[in-house]
Protein backbone atom coordinates (compact mmCIF):
# COMPACT_ATOMS: atom_id res chain seq x y z
CA UNK A 1 0.00 0.00 0.00
CA UNK A 2 1.65 3.53 -0.96
CA UNK A 3 2.85 5.73 2.13
CA UNK A 4 0.37 8.18 2.88
CA UNK A 5 2.79 10.31 4.82
CA UNK A 6 0.93 13.60 7.14
CA UNK A 7 2.05 16.46 8.43
CA UNK A 8 2.61 16.96 12.39
CA UNK A 9 -0.34 18.03 14.13
CA UNK A 10 -0.84 21.77 14.56
CA UNK A 11 0.36 24.01 17.19
CA UNK A 12 -2.26 24.83 19.56
CA UNK A 13 -1.30 27.33 22.05
CA UNK A 14 -2.40 26.58 26.13
CA UNK A 15 -5.42 29.41 25.59
CA UNK A 16 -6.43 28.23 22.59
CA UNK A 17 -6.67 25.03 23.87
CA UNK A 18 -8.82 26.16 26.60
CA UNK A 19 -11.30 27.47 24.54
CA UNK A 20 -11.80 24.58 22.46
CA UNK A 21 -11.97 22.47 25.42
CA UNK A 22 -15.08 24.69 26.61
CA UNK A 23 -16.57 24.42 22.87
CA UNK A 24 -16.09 20.62 23.03
CA UNK A 25 -17.38 20.07 26.64
CA UNK A 26 -20.02 22.58 26.61
CA UNK A 27 -21.60 22.32 23.02
CA UNK A 28 -22.09 25.71 21.08
CA UNK A 29 -21.05 29.41 22.99
CA UNK A 30 -20.87 33.25 21.92
CA UNK A 31 -17.53 34.55 22.32
CA UNK A 32 -19.35 36.45 25.22
CA UNK A 33 -19.80 33.16 26.96
CA UNK A 34 -16.31 32.10 26.03
CA UNK A 35 -15.02 35.48 27.71
CA UNK A 36 -17.09 35.21 30.92
CA UNK A 37 -16.44 31.36 31.17
CA UNK A 38 -12.64 31.55 30.51
CA UNK A 39 -12.02 35.06 32.97
CA UNK A 40 -10.34 36.45 29.59
CA UNK A 41 -11.35 39.77 28.50
CA UNK A 42 -13.46 39.96 25.39
CA UNK A 43 -10.92 41.35 23.09
CA UNK A 44 -8.41 38.58 23.90
CA UNK A 45 -11.11 35.88 23.28
CA UNK A 46 -11.97 37.78 19.82
CA UNK A 47 -7.72 37.40 18.41
CA UNK A 48 -7.78 33.30 20.02
CA UNK A 49 -11.09 32.90 18.03
CA UNK A 50 -9.83 34.33 14.90
CA UNK A 51 -6.84 32.53 14.78
CA UNK A 52 -8.91 29.25 15.42
CA UNK A 53 -11.07 30.07 12.60
CA UNK A 54 -8.02 30.46 10.62
CA UNK A 55 -6.83 26.99 11.63
CA UNK A 56 -10.51 25.86 10.38
CA UNK A 57 -10.61 24.06 13.94
CA UNK A 58 -13.67 26.43 14.69
CA UNK A 59 -16.62 27.68 13.04
CA UNK A 60 -19.37 30.13 13.23
CA UNK A 61 -23.08 29.26 13.59
CA UNK A 62 -26.25 30.80 12.43
CA UNK A 63 -26.56 33.83 14.26
CA UNK A 64 -29.28 34.02 17.67
CA UNK A 65 -31.58 37.12 17.63
CA UNK A 66 -32.69 37.44 21.43
CA UNK A 67 -35.31 40.27 22.43
CA UNK A 68 -32.19 43.10 23.78
CA UNK A 69 -29.17 43.65 22.44
CA UNK A 70 -27.07 42.58 19.41
CA UNK A 71 -27.40 38.86 18.02
CA UNK A 72 -25.15 36.49 18.80
CA UNK A 73 -23.08 34.10 16.63
CA UNK A 74 -22.17 30.66 18.12
CA UNK A 75 -18.88 29.26 17.94
CA UNK A 76 -18.38 25.50 17.78
CA UNK A 77 -16.05 22.77 16.69
CA UNK A 78 -15.44 22.29 13.11
CA UNK A 79 -15.71 18.84 12.39
CA UNK A 80 -13.50 18.89 9.59
CA UNK A 81 -10.63 20.47 11.41
CA UNK A 82 -9.05 16.46 12.39
CA UNK A 83 -9.08 13.53 12.38
CA UNK A 84 -7.89 10.63 14.58
CA UNK A 85 -8.45 6.65 14.54
CA UNK A 86 -9.48 4.80 17.40
CA UNK A 87 -8.82 0.83 18.36
CA UNK A 88 -10.67 -1.12 20.65
CA UNK A 89 -8.82 -4.48 21.14
CA UNK A 90 -10.93 -6.90 23.32
CA UNK A 91 -10.03 -10.25 24.10
CA UNK A 92 -12.48 -11.66 20.81
CA UNK A 93 -13.11 -8.89 19.02
CA UNK A 94 -11.46 -5.49 18.00
CA UNK A 95 -13.12 -2.34 16.56
CA UNK A 96 -11.65 0.48 15.15
CA UNK A 97 -12.95 3.85 14.26
CA UNK A 98 -12.71 7.07 12.28
CA UNK A 99 -13.47 9.93 14.15
CA UNK A 100 -13.54 14.03 12.73
CA UNK A 101 -13.14 17.03 15.30
CA UNK A 102 -16.39 16.86 16.39
CA UNK A 103 -16.40 13.53 17.80
CA UNK A 104 -18.39 11.73 15.26
CA UNK A 105 -17.40 8.43 13.94
CA UNK A 106 -17.53 8.69 10.15
CA UNK A 107 -16.37 4.80 9.26
CA UNK A 108 -15.30 2.11 11.51
CA UNK A 109 -14.48 -1.89 10.89
CA UNK A 110 -14.87 -4.94 13.07
CA UNK A 111 -12.30 -7.78 13.75
CA UNK A 112 -13.10 -11.54 15.21
CA UNK A 113 -10.68 -13.54 16.29
CA UNK A 114 -9.53 -16.32 19.11
CA UNK A 115 -7.44 -14.14 21.33
CA UNK A 116 -5.27 -11.46 21.24
CA UNK A 117 -2.11 -13.26 21.35
CA UNK A 118 -3.03 -14.87 17.73
CA UNK A 119 0.12 -14.32 15.39
CA UNK A 120 -1.51 -12.83 12.54
CA UNK A 121 -3.61 -9.98 14.61
CA UNK A 122 -1.30 -7.02 14.25
CA UNK A 123 -1.02 -7.40 10.61
CA UNK A 124 -4.80 -7.81 10.43
CA UNK A 125 -4.89 -4.52 12.44
CA UNK A 126 -2.57 -2.72 10.74
CA UNK A 127 -4.50 -3.55 7.63
CA UNK A 128 -7.57 -2.37 8.82
CA UNK A 129 -6.31 1.34 10.03
CA UNK A 130 -5.17 1.75 6.83
CA UNK A 131 -7.58 0.52 5.64
CA UNK A 132 -9.87 3.33 6.96
CA UNK A 133 -7.03 5.43 6.56
CA UNK A 134 -7.24 5.49 2.95
CA UNK A 135 -11.32 7.26 2.83
CA UNK A 136 -9.89 10.06 3.93
CA UNK A 137 -8.94 13.13 1.11
CA UNK A 138 -5.35 13.84 0.70
CA UNK A 139 -6.88 17.89 2.63
CA UNK A 140 -8.13 15.54 5.09
CA UNK A 141 -4.86 13.43 5.94
CA UNK A 142 -3.19 16.42 6.28
CA UNK A 143 -5.31 17.26 9.57
CA UNK A 144 -4.87 13.47 10.46
CA UNK A 145 -3.80 14.07 14.24
CA UNK A 146 -2.96 10.18 15.52
CA UNK A 147 -4.06 6.71 16.49
CA UNK A 148 -5.48 6.01 19.90
CA UNK A 149 -4.73 2.30 20.66
CA UNK A 150 -7.08 0.72 24.02
CA UNK A 151 -6.57 -2.84 25.29
CA UNK A 152 -6.94 -4.13 28.89
CA UNK A 153 -3.64 -3.58 31.21
CA UNK A 154 -2.37 -7.45 30.08
CA UNK A 155 -2.51 -7.10 26.68
CA UNK A 156 -1.12 -3.41 26.40
CA UNK A 157 2.66 -4.61 25.73
CA UNK A 158 1.43 -6.81 22.94
CA UNK A 159 0.48 -3.40 20.35
CA UNK A 160 2.74 -1.05 22.15
CA UNK A 161 6.12 -1.99 23.11
CA UNK A 162 8.24 -4.17 20.09
CA UNK A 163 8.54 -7.67 19.87
CA UNK A 164 11.43 -9.52 20.24
CA UNK A 165 11.01 -13.28 17.89
CA UNK A 166 13.45 -15.35 18.80
CA UNK A 167 14.34 -18.51 16.33
CA UNK A 168 17.24 -20.12 14.64
CA UNK A 169 19.92 -17.82 13.72
CA UNK A 170 20.04 -14.32 14.44
CA UNK A 171 17.27 -12.70 16.97
CA UNK A 172 14.99 -10.61 14.87
CA UNK A 173 13.03 -7.35 16.06
CA UNK A 174 9.24 -6.85 14.98
CA UNK A 175 8.63 -3.13 15.30
CA UNK A 176 4.90 -2.83 17.69
CA UNK A 177 1.77 -2.27 15.96
CA UNK A 178 1.62 1.22 17.39
CA UNK A 179 5.17 1.48 15.79
CA UNK A 180 4.32 0.45 12.23
CA UNK A 181 1.28 2.84 12.25
CA UNK A 182 2.74 5.71 13.16
CA UNK A 183 6.13 5.42 10.92
CA UNK A 184 3.74 4.83 8.08
CA UNK A 185 1.55 7.99 8.64
CA UNK A 186 3.86 10.11 10.44
CA UNK A 187 1.70 10.76 13.62
CA UNK A 188 2.02 9.91 16.88
CA UNK A 189 0.24 6.40 18.31
CA UNK A 190 -1.32 6.44 22.46
CA UNK A 191 -1.81 3.19 24.18
CA UNK A 192 -4.24 3.22 26.67
CA UNK A 193 -6.24 1.11 29.42
CA UNK A 194 -9.49 0.27 27.78
CA UNK A 195 -11.22 1.54 30.75
CA UNK A 196 -9.76 4.78 30.92
CA UNK A 197 -10.34 5.10 27.21
CA UNK A 198 -14.13 4.49 28.07
CA UNK A 199 -14.03 6.93 30.58
CA UNK A 200 -12.30 9.61 28.25
CA UNK A 201 -15.16 9.07 25.41
CA UNK A 202 -18.09 9.75 28.29
CA UNK A 203 -15.71 12.71 29.41
CA UNK A 204 -15.50 14.45 26.33
CA UNK A 205 -18.48 13.21 24.26
CA UNK A 206 -20.98 11.31 26.49
CA UNK A 207 -23.16 11.97 29.95
CA UNK A 208 -20.16 13.47 31.89
CA UNK A 209 -19.55 16.27 29.77
CA UNK A 210 -19.28 19.50 32.28
CA UNK A 211 -19.61 16.88 35.06
CA UNK A 212 -16.81 16.92 37.79
CA UNK A 213 -16.54 13.51 39.44
CA UNK A 214 -17.96 10.78 37.75
CA UNK A 215 -18.00 7.30 39.01
CA UNK A 216 -17.77 4.71 35.75
CA UNK A 217 -18.03 0.87 36.06
CA UNK A 218 -17.95 -1.44 32.68
CA UNK A 219 -19.16 -4.94 32.94
CA UNK A 220 -17.08 -6.81 30.41
CA UNK A 221 -15.65 -10.07 30.05
CA UNK A 222 -14.12 -8.49 33.27
CA UNK A 223 -14.99 -6.11 35.12
CA UNK A 224 -13.77 -2.58 35.04
CA UNK A 225 -13.82 0.66 36.93
CA UNK A 226 -12.80 4.24 36.57
CA UNK A 227 -13.20 7.56 38.35
CA UNK A 228 -13.30 11.05 36.42
CA UNK A 229 -11.82 13.79 39.77
CA UNK A 230 -12.94 16.99 38.47
CA UNK A 231 -12.72 16.75 35.06
CA UNK A 232 -9.36 14.42 34.78
CA UNK A 233 -8.31 10.73 34.84
CA UNK A 234 -5.43 9.86 37.67
CA UNK A 235 -2.81 7.62 37.11
CA UNK A 236 -0.37 5.91 34.48
CA UNK A 237 -2.70 5.77 30.67
CA UNK A 238 -2.57 2.02 30.86
CA UNK A 239 -3.85 1.14 34.05
CA UNK A 240 -7.03 1.77 35.43
CA UNK A 241 -7.91 5.13 37.39
CA UNK A 242 -9.74 2.87 40.25
CA UNK A 243 -9.23 -0.87 41.84
CA UNK A 244 -13.33 -0.80 42.86
CA UNK A 245 -13.07 -3.70 40.60
CA UNK A 246 -11.25 -5.47 43.55
CA UNK A 247 -12.89 -4.53 46.69
CA UNK A 248 -13.85 -7.70 48.84
CA UNK A 249 -17.41 -8.52 49.26
CA UNK A 250 -19.85 -10.86 50.50
CA UNK A 251 -21.40 -13.35 48.02
CA UNK A 252 -24.88 -13.74 48.49
CA UNK A 253 -25.39 -16.62 46.71
CA UNK A 254 -22.65 -18.88 48.42
CA UNK A 255 -21.95 -16.45 51.80
CA UNK A 256 -18.19 -16.67 50.65
CA UNK A 257 -17.16 -13.44 52.37
CA UNK A 258 -13.74 -13.63 49.95
CA UNK A 259 -14.84 -12.83 47.44
CA UNK A 260 -14.27 -9.79 44.88
CA UNK A 261 -16.71 -7.48 43.32
CA UNK A 262 -14.57 -8.52 39.85
CA UNK A 263 -15.67 -11.73 41.00
CA UNK A 264 -19.65 -11.36 40.55
CA UNK A 265 -19.94 -8.69 37.91
CA UNK A 266 -17.56 -10.16 35.21
CA UNK A 267 -19.29 -11.30 32.46
CA UNK A 268 -16.68 -14.08 31.52
CA UNK A 269 -18.37 -15.90 35.08
CA UNK A 270 -21.76 -15.74 33.08
CA UNK A 271 -20.17 -17.09 30.34
CA UNK A 272 -18.80 -20.03 31.73
CA UNK A 273 -21.94 -21.73 32.79
CA UNK A 274 -23.74 -21.08 29.99
CA UNK A 275 -21.46 -23.04 28.08
CA UNK A 276 -21.46 -25.49 30.84
CA UNK A 277 -24.82 -26.24 30.23
CA UNK A 278 -23.78 -26.22 26.35
CA UNK A 279 -25.68 -22.74 25.50
CA UNK A 280 -23.48 -20.19 23.26
CA UNK A 281 -22.91 -17.42 25.25
CA UNK A 282 -23.27 -14.84 22.50
CA UNK A 283 -25.98 -16.28 21.01
CA UNK A 284 -28.16 -16.86 24.58
CA UNK A 285 -27.10 -12.46 25.25
CA UNK A 286 -28.68 -11.52 21.73
CA UNK A 287 -31.62 -13.93 22.50
CA UNK A 288 -32.30 -12.27 25.84
CA UNK A 289 -30.96 -15.40 27.54
CA UNK A 290 -34.36 -16.72 26.76
CA UNK A 291 -33.46 -20.05 27.38
CA UNK A 292 -31.26 -19.70 29.87
CA UNK A 293 -33.37 -16.88 32.44
CA UNK A 294 -32.49 -18.75 35.62
CA UNK A 295 -28.63 -18.89 35.00
CA UNK A 296 -28.86 -15.11 33.95
CA UNK A 297 -31.25 -13.89 36.92
CA UNK A 298 -28.58 -15.87 39.45
CA UNK A 299 -25.33 -13.87 37.69
CA UNK A 300 -27.43 -10.60 37.82
CA UNK A 301 -28.55 -10.79 41.54
CA UNK A 302 -24.69 -11.39 42.42
CA UNK A 303 -23.33 -8.54 40.16
CA UNK A 304 -26.12 -5.81 41.33
CA UNK A 305 -25.51 -6.77 45.10
CA UNK A 306 -21.69 -6.31 44.27
CA UNK A 307 -21.79 -3.21 42.10
CA UNK A 308 -24.35 -1.75 45.56
CA UNK A 309 -21.43 -2.30 47.68
CA UNK A 310 -18.84 -0.61 45.09
CA UNK A 311 -20.69 2.24 44.74
CA UNK A 312 -21.49 2.78 48.55
CA UNK A 313 -17.80 2.79 49.17
CA UNK A 314 -16.59 4.90 46.60
CA UNK A 315 -19.56 7.47 47.67
CA UNK A 316 -18.82 7.27 50.93
CA UNK A 317 -15.09 9.31 50.07
CA UNK A 318 -16.11 11.21 46.78
CA UNK A 319 -18.89 13.25 46.04
CA UNK A 320 -19.73 12.22 42.24
CA UNK A 321 -21.90 13.95 40.13
CA UNK A 322 -22.81 10.85 37.97
CA UNK A 323 -22.12 7.12 38.02
CA UNK A 324 -22.42 5.47 34.73
CA UNK A 325 -22.56 1.22 34.25
CA UNK A 326 -21.83 0.50 30.62
CA UNK A 327 -21.74 -2.76 29.32
CA UNK A 328 -21.85 -5.32 25.96
CA UNK A 329 -24.76 -6.82 27.19
CA UNK A 330 -27.78 -5.93 24.70
CA UNK A 331 -29.83 -2.24 25.26
CA UNK A 332 -32.84 -3.63 27.82
CA UNK A 333 -30.49 -5.79 29.64
CA UNK A 334 -28.43 -3.24 30.36
CA UNK A 335 -31.92 -1.14 31.20
CA UNK A 336 -32.97 -3.64 33.77
CA UNK A 337 -29.85 -4.21 34.94
CA UNK A 338 -29.24 -0.45 36.14
CA UNK A 339 -32.74 0.04 37.12
CA UNK A 340 -32.46 -3.03 39.68
CA UNK A 341 -28.76 -1.56 40.55
CA UNK A 342 -30.44 2.07 41.44
CA UNK A 343 -33.03 0.35 43.58
CA UNK A 344 -30.63 -2.01 45.28
CA UNK A 345 -28.38 0.91 46.51
CA UNK A 346 -31.19 3.21 47.58
CA UNK A 347 -31.88 -0.08 50.09
CA UNK A 348 -28.75 -0.59 51.22
CA UNK A 349 -27.36 3.00 51.70
CA UNK A 350 -28.16 5.06 54.53
CA UNK A 351 -30.65 8.01 54.63
CA UNK A 352 -27.87 10.56 54.12
CA UNK A 353 -26.22 9.25 51.43
CA UNK A 354 -25.62 11.56 48.82
CA UNK A 355 -25.32 8.84 45.66
CA UNK A 356 -26.83 10.17 42.31
CA UNK A 357 -28.69 8.25 40.27
CA UNK A 358 -27.34 5.53 38.13
CA UNK A 359 -27.14 5.27 33.92
CA UNK A 360 -26.39 3.29 30.97
CA UNK A 361 -23.67 4.61 28.99
CA UNK A 362 -23.61 6.94 26.12
CA UNK A 363 -22.07 4.11 23.73
CA UNK A 364 -22.82 0.66 24.87
CA UNK A 365 -19.90 -1.29 24.17
CA UNK A 366 -18.23 1.21 21.70
CA UNK A 367 -17.43 3.44 24.09
CA UNK A 368 -13.55 2.38 24.47
CA UNK A 369 -13.12 2.91 20.67
CA UNK A 370 -14.83 5.85 20.43
CA UNK A 371 -12.86 6.65 23.59
CA UNK A 372 -9.79 5.74 21.82
CA UNK A 373 -9.92 7.79 19.41
CA UNK A 374 -10.43 10.98 21.10
CA UNK A 375 -7.54 10.02 22.88
CA UNK A 376 -4.89 11.76 19.99
CA UNK A 377 -7.82 14.54 19.70
CA UNK A 378 -7.15 15.09 23.72
CA UNK A 379 -3.58 15.17 23.47
CA UNK A 380 -3.23 17.55 20.28
CA UNK A 381 -6.50 20.07 21.37
CA UNK A 382 -6.86 19.81 25.28
CA UNK A 383 -4.74 19.94 28.45
CA UNK A 384 -5.44 18.51 31.50
CA UNK A 385 -4.78 21.26 33.70
CA UNK A 386 -7.10 23.39 31.29
CA UNK A 387 -9.45 20.62 31.95
CA UNK A 388 -9.13 20.70 35.89
CA UNK A 389 -9.96 24.35 35.69
CA UNK A 390 -12.85 24.31 33.29
CA UNK A 391 -14.32 21.76 36.34
CA UNK A 392 -13.65 24.25 38.91
CA UNK A 393 -14.93 26.89 36.99
CA UNK A 394 -18.01 25.01 36.39
CA UNK A 395 -18.45 23.62 39.60
CA UNK A 396 -19.31 27.30 40.95
CA UNK A 397 -20.92 28.46 37.76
Amino acid sequence: MEMRTVRRALTVRPSEKLILSFLRRRGNLSKAQLARLSSMSAQGVSVIVDRLLDLQLVKKGAKQRGKVGQPSTPLMLNPEGAYSIGFFIGRTSSKIALSNFAGTVIDERNLDYTETTAPDLPEKLYQAALSLSSTLTHQQMQRFVGIGIAAAEGDIHLFSADQNQTGEGPQTQEPSLSRRLSDHLNVPCFCVNDIRAACLAELTLGLARGKSNTLYFNIGHWLGSGIILEGKLFGAEDQLSSDLHGLRVSDCRSGDNNTRVIDLASLVHLDEALTETGLNPREQMSREFAESREIYEKWRTGAIAALSTAIQSACATIRFDRIIVDSRLTDSSLEQLVAELNTQVRADSLPEARIPAISFGTFQGDARAFGAAMVPMFKAFDSEDESRSISTREAVA
